[in-house]
């Protein structure tokens, strides 16, 4: 599990860009607080 969440190098770790921001508060007024969905929107994040 660490693998996945904490050393897999294709995670990207560098701050959100504003389009990236604009994307997350968008599916957050669409879906609410089901984040594991809106994570599925953002892979490798």
């Amino acid at each position: 599990l660490r693998w996945f969440n904490q050393l897999d190098p294709r995670i990207n770790r560098r701050p959100f860009t504003e389009e990236e921001e604009e994307r997350l508060l968008a599916a957050h007024h669409i879906h609410g607080n089901k984040w594991a969905l809106i994570a599925r929107l953002f892979p490798g994040r």
